[in-house]
């Protein structure tokens, strides 16, 4: 069974490891770049966790449509007005594959 919870900095290694795994033809955004997303909009950062451990993540950020956050950048701060849920980055591993 799939569990979802609020990422947090400690979820940061399985981050990279799930990201390296599923981003083979681009070169993978850094910990801080995603950690500074995650930071400033702590609850629409979720992490996938099964059995086995974590499986899948989603960095998700308010914005100010259409201005979309830098790739790599290693800050990142909430526009005012921000209105629009942006999906930043969204990876599943293999292990967590079909199972809803």
């Amino acid at each position: 069974m799939i569990q979802l919870k609020f990422l947090k900095t400690s979820n940061m290694a399985d981050v990279l490891r799930i990201q390296d795994q599923c981003y083979t033809e681009i070169e993978p955004e850094s910990f801080d770049s995603l950690q500074a997303k995650m930071l400033a909009s702590p609850s629409t950062c979720l992490i996938a966790e099964s059995q086995e451990g974590a499986v899948g993540y989603l960095i998700a950020v308010p914005i100010v449509y259409p201005s979309l956050p830098a790739l790599n950048s290693p800050t990142f701060e909430l526009a005012p007005g921000a209105a629009t849920l942006y999906i930043h980055d969204l990876a599943v591993d293999r292990a967590g594959r079909g199972k809803g």
